[in-house]
């Protein structure tokens, strides 16, 4: 029998990328199969043998697309958000199931035949397998009045175990989180200003990754985030690149323009050797080099970028005065936070590493005795109770929105000391008064013979880990409660002496503490392998997929990513 061929190559219309963006070899496949289908459409009698076959293959190309969408869609929200029965995903939909306006539910078509797939939400077993089942389908349709007369489906079951993968570094402002999961920064909350750095300016209350596989990130290794005002910034292969409101240079890119994705921190000013730690600000931003050096960016109106004699801003990185490899003093470690136009270090000296500060010093927060703003970085008083001691971890936070009050603490010969604005009973000293210079936390309570190791300190309370006699490590709170930043199961208005956080059934209890975290109105520890969070919660800056405020440890789950082991 003679086969005749068609003369015209057929057209087929394709769903648009705008609805959904197949991968390109599904749909050439699929186009491919329609185009030799209708090909011998002249030969009756080949076309009926083929029919069904055609029409299945196409309907488990189909299903094939299916598939690939639900894994670009689990990736996209680190395995945290899904469709739901209600709104399957289709070609038409997007990752949650909501339908796309003027979007084409079919992948592709041609005269009376077309082709599409639903795909179930997954289901999560009591051992943690997901089974996901995804249909696709042929419809045949009819001539007069195209209403379909024969469907052929396929059917495409997917099982996935999991295996996590936690967060080694986390941060949060007022209204947003971001942390490094997999080497990779994931953002959500506010996304004014483009602080998420996805794109876009949308808020998200679940993960969306910083944007990286198109743009400066490609291929990098993110090791350390901080979370600024409406901005944030990571480090990725040693170098600084910072996303978000812009308004005062603090993304450091020579510029005063925002930026909802990356942009690279410049480096023409001397900031030439690979940065191991960034710290961002109210409006300014600060980065510590693995030779001991700090540079900083962004306003100065109170001398916060350590200019020396210097107060105008800078739309580039430019020295910390007074400290750092080229001062003859090795920095170790800075801190700055929200709402803070100062910032503190630990610097290396004769006599062992001690404190230093700089910038806004309305309440004291520098620690030198004054109310003097400083441009230049100044040792912390070591006259009182911190004399002759080694400093081993610091944290600076502002407690209040134009950085006027503010706290300091650090670690220093295994005891946590304070000071700066005493309010709410933010230096821990069971007073609620002001110091110029360092106060030991009460020591006579919870911390009683134990030995601090970290501290952090959030916008009016701070958080201590200390280990006791036998090696176990706890964390303790104290200042601001009533949004729950104590942690330990109540929300008083404040506690002026540490308070435990709490280990209840289901939180801390049994695990280890390996690292501090927090910032804003919240605390999070690290123990074995999971983030643990509590405090404020309203923009979701937790983790944990709600908006419900935590007076315990609950875990992160945004702060852990879910990898498939698939089997089809």
């Amino acid at each position: 029998m003679k086969v005749i061929m068609l003369s015209r190559r057929p057209r087929v219309r394709t769903v648009s990328q705008a609805a959904f963006a197949l991968p390109t070899v599904l749909i050439a496949s699929i186009v491919m199969l329609i185009v030799l289908l209708s090909s011998v459409s002249a030969a009756s009698s080949v076309r009926t043998a083929l029919d069904e076959q055609f029409y299945t293959k196409l309907a488990q190309e189909a299903a094939e697309a299916g598939q690939a969408r639900a894994v670009a869609c689990l990736e996209a929200s680190n395995y945290l958000q899904t469709w739901t029965d209600n709104a399957k995903l289709r070609p038409d939909t997007t990752c949650t199931g909501a339908t796309i306006a003027g979007g084409n539910k079919y992948i592709a078509s041609y005269g009376n035949l077309r082709t599409t797939f639903t795909v179930d939400p997954p289901v999560i077993s009591a051992t943690g397998t997901a089974t996901t089942t995804v249909v696709g389908s042929t419809e045949l349709l009819r001539t007069s009045g195209g209403s379909v007369y024969q469907t052929y489906t396929h059917s495409l079951v997917r099982q996935s175990g999991s295996q996590s993968a936690y967060s080694s570094d986390s941060s949060s402002g007022v209204e947003e989180t971001c942390g490094i999961i997999n080497q990779n920064t994931w953002c959500w909350g506010n996304g004014a200003s483009g602080r998420l750095g996805n794109g876009s300016t949308t808020t998200s209350l679940t993960p969306v990754k910083v944007t990286r596989d198109t743009g400066l990130l490609a291929g990098k290794i993110d090791t350390s985030v901080a979370v600024g005002v409406e901005m944030a910034c990571t480090i990725a292969n040693g170098r600084a690149y910072c996303w978000g409101l812009n308004a005062t240079g603090k993304l450091g890119n020579n510029s005063t323009t925002n930026s909802s994705v990356p942009v690279a921190v410049t480096t023409s000013t001397g900031m030439s050797s690979p940065v191991k730690q960034i710290a961002a600000g109210h409006d300014h931003v600060c980065a510590l080099t693995i030779d001991g050096d700090v540079f900083c960016w962004g306003a100065n109106t109170y001398g916060q970028l350590g200019m020396g004699s210097i107060t105008t801003q800078s739309l580039t990185p430019v020295r910390v005065a007074g400290i750092g490899a080229y001062a003859g003093r090795t920095v170790t470690e800075i801190a700055t936070s929200i709402y803070s136009d100062s910032t503190c270090a630990i610097a290396s000296t004769n006599a062992g590493p001690r404190a230093y500060c700089w910038g806004y010093n309305s309440a004291g927060q520098l620690g030198d005795g004054t109310t003097t703003n400083r441009p230049t970085a100044i040792p912390v008083s070591t006259a009182g109770v911190m004399s002759g001691l080694n400093v081993t971890d610091i944290a600076i936070s502002a407690a209040a929105s134009d950085g006027t009050l503010g706290h300091a603490c650090a670690v220093a010969g295994g005891n946590v000391y304070c000071w700066g604005t005493g309010m709410n009973g933010a230096l821990g000293n069971n007073a609620t008064a002001d110091s110029l210079v360092p106060v030991a936390v009460y020591t006579g309570g919870v911390l009683s013979g134990k030995t601090a190791l970290e501290v952090n300190a959030g916008v009016w309370h701070v958080c201590a880990t200390a280990k006791d006699a036998s090696n176990n490590v706890a964390v303790y709170c104290w200042g601001q409660g009533s949004l729950s930043q104590l942690g330990n199961n109540t929300t008083p208005s404040y506690s002026a002496v540490p308070v435990a956080v709490s280990v209840l059934s289901g939180g801390l209890q049994g695990h280890t503490i390996t690292a501090l975290k927090g910032g804003g109105n919240r605390g999070c520890v690290i123990a074995d392998q999971t983030t643990y969070c509590w405090g404020y919660n309203a923009s979701g800056q937790l983790g944990d997929g709600t908006t419900t405020s935590r007076a315990v440890p609950t875990v992160a789950s945004y702060l852990s990513q879910k990898i498939p082991i698939t089997n089809y």
